[in-house]
Order: C-alpha cells, then structure tokens, then sequence
C-alpha cells in the first residue's frame, strides 16, 4: 500500500466579543474540515470569478470541466443603475472546478462565487526526485545546506541553495575575487531568501 501524503485544509474563525472599557475577548476556533493531496497542493493553483457588483446575471459562458484560455469570456452582467450589459474575462487559463447554480436573470450580489476553476502552477510530470539536478548539467547537483541556527534562542530555519558548476565561467569559485559569485540564493547565516542572479 502506497502512502499519499495529505496536507490538512484549515479552517480558522474568529469571535470578538467586546468587554467593559474598551477590552475585548478573541475566541478563536480552528478545524480541520479536509485534506488535499501534497501533490496538488503544491503543483496546482485555485482559481475563483466573483461577481463584479450587484445586478443581474445575463449569461455564464463556462460549464463545469471545461478548459478556459486567457482572455476567454467568463460571464455577462447588468450591473444596478446601468442600462447595458458588462461582459468579464478570464485573466487566466485552466479547467473549470465548479459553476455557480444561478441563471440568465437571477439577481447576484458583489463578490458572490460564480466560477471556481484551476490550472497547474508547476509542471506535475517533473520527477521530484530530479529537482536538485541542475538542468543541463550531466546530472551535477546544486548544494543544498539547510540547518536550524539559534539567534537570540531562538531557533530559525536556513537555507542556502549553490550552483556547484555553473556553465558561465565567470560564475566559477576561483572567479569570486571578481565579484561574481556562483549563483546561489539562501544564507547559511541568516534567514534569507535573497540571490544573486541577473
């Protein structure tokens, strides 16, 4: 039996009830409502149409399951106070998840769902286990130093990732006397995500 691995959808909500003088008591309750697989959590990316305003529906182009491009219609609406219809577009492609159970002339209000769709934010056929390779190289792997490091007792998380060969040999180590370092981003030091790439 293969294990999947899961990541938990949280739930998170918060109740404010306000005290004597200005105090207030914050409850918060968290739930796990579900789970998503790690691997489309990581590789895919949810996409979501609100209405624009409050009106009338006049149209919605998309069914569920279909695929959208760029640019493509999403919906046609009546906003309140206008006489003509306002068409809306998808400002980015993917496959249609969910449609919103409304029709041509039911009343929707700003921000209510009406399209939920996704598309992939990264490749899924990549091979994770070939991510350290760098591409081009033969196989040659980036160094990849992570560590828990204390400041102040606190322990933070570090991450340096380096090119141990990159291909421009002014980007070689016997080259850093000229300023320019193998590629690299991360610190073994601090908590940094900063890199020096052009």
């Amino acid at each position: 039996m293969v294990n999947i691995p899961v990541v938990p959808i949280i739930e998170k909500k918060e109740t404010i009830i306000p005290k004597g003088y200005g105090v207030e008591e914050v409850i918060v309750k968290i739930d796990t409502i579900g789970t998503i697989s790690a691997k489309d959590k990581i590789f895919k990316k949810n996409y979501t149409i609100n209405a624009a305003d409050n009106g009338e529906l006049r149209e919605l182009y998309v069914k569920a399951g279909e695929d959208v491009v760029k640019g493509s219609k999403s919906y046609r609406m009546k906003k309140d106070g206008n006489e003509k219809s306002d068409e809306y577009t998808f400002l980015e492609a993917g496959s249609i998840s969910a449609v919103a159970d409304v029709k041509p002339g039911d009343r929707v209000t700003r921000g209510q769902l009406l399209i939920s769709f996704w598309n992939y934010s990264l490749n899924p056929a990549v091979d994770i286990k070939t991510l350290a390779e760098v591409p081009g190289s033969g196989g040659k792997k980036f160094d990849i130093y992570t560590a828990l490091n204390n400041r102040n007792g606190v322990n933070v998380a570090v991450i340096e990732v380096k090119d141990p060969a990159p291909t421009n040999p002014e980007r070689r180590e016997s080259n850093e006397a000229k300023n320019r370092k193998p590629l690299r981003f991360g610190s073994r030091n601090d908590v940094s995500t900063a890199g020096n790439w052009e």
